[in-house]
């Protein structure tokens, strides 16, 4: 998720945890512990575009980093910046093991994937129930963050806690019922247009849980659809089909292999005039698909031979955000259909 909810959750964890009457000290470890995981990003410019994508949410996302970095950092933190604090070594390694690995835990529930067990298994895990961005359930947690800094009545930020903790909760489980009220509807459709669906999978859109993107593979391409938990009418499959065989001359280079294995076989290609390829990791969709049907893809690569490498690129989408965007998206998550 966004680096603000992950500096939320892990101040909200560390007051939890913490007996200190003093809330500074566990709330500023908190957001320390809930951001470092995400601190391989400094790392991702000494990659090419396609390792990239398994670097980040790799080893610093694994539960092995966390039981070896958590005593690391407490150790470091307790003799060198608290060494005249009443926080003692175990609390603030309780810090470090909750809130890195309830930042692991936010991440499991996102489109990206996350290698938890690496590199004992290379296995991302991807639930998506909730967006990598969601305000909705952000914004109440960082308004609870806020008065538990500026409340002194220790009685009024304990039940401030523990109520943002429960909506925490509840938010996330909610997200759990729909996706699975959702997939619902959209396996049922499937079998009604008897499509012959290898896999699906569905996931929110961004910034809601009330509006899903879902992606069906089958023998003769991709099928898309956007579901609206206010849409009135049944879901409506757009079919995206993809040339395999424009692999060709790529099929054997690890960079492609990569992109195969990250975009977990939900992926379209097609060849261009001057040899190489594009490779659209279809699980992200378009910037703008509720839209439109378009192919500005948010995870989309250039693929093309160099002497005898294969050279990666990345293409980014180009989508004008502004009012008029806002109000449209804001419509059909509330089940306006654009076509």
């Amino acid at each position: 998720m966004d680096s603000l909810t992950h500096i939320v959750a892990g101040s909200l964890t560390a007051q939890y945890i913490s007996k200190n009457k003093e809330i500074r000290v566990p709330l500023v470890l908190g957001a320390v512990a809930g951001t470092i995981p995400d601190l391989d990003v400094l790392f991702l410019p000494l990659y090419d575009e396609a390792t990239k994508l398994l670097v980040h949410r790799g080893f610093s996302h694994s539960l092995l980093f966390v039981l070896i970095a958590s005593p690391v950092f407490a150790w470091v933190i307790k003799n060198i910046f608290l060494r005249k604090s009443k926080t003692g070594f175990t609390e603030i390694l309780k810090i470090f093991l909750f809130a890195m690995s309830g930042h692991i835990l936010l991440d499991t529930m996102t489109n990206y994937g996350t290698q938890v067990f690496y590199p004992f298994s290379d296995a991302r895990f991807s639930f998506r129930t909730i967006s990598v961005v969601d305000l909705s359930f952000t914004i109440p947690l960082l308004v609870a963050l806020v008065l538990i800094i500026f409340l002194k009545n220790i009685r009024s930020r304990k039940i401030i806690l523990n109520s943002a903790l429960f909506f925490a909760l509840l938010y996330l489980s909610s997200g759990i019922i729909i996706k699975q009220y959702v997939n619902s509807v959209i396996s049922d459709r499937i079998t009604e247009k008897n499509i012959n669906s290898e896999k699906f999978m569905t996931t929110p859109s961004l910034m809601t849980s009330l509006l899903w993107r879902s992606v069906i593979k089958s023998d003769n391409g991709y099928y898309e659809t956007w579901y609206s938990l206010f849409d009135d009418k049944e879901p409506q499959f757009h079919l995206i089909k993809t040339d395999e065989e424009a692999l060709g001359k790529f099929r054997e280079s690890e960079a492609l292999k990569t992109l195969i294995f990250f975009s977990e076989g939900y992926y379209k290609v097609k060849t261009s005039d001057d040899g190489s390829i594009s490779f659209a990791d279809l699980r992200f969709g378009s910037a703008d698909g509720w839209l439109n049907r378009n192919e500005n893809y948010i995870f989309s690569f250039n693929l093309h031979k160099f002497k005898d490498n294969v050279v990666v690129s990345r293409e980014r989408p180009k989508m004008k955000v502004d009012y008029k965007t806002l109000k449209n998206y804001a419509g059909r998550i509330f089940g306006k259909l654009y076509y």
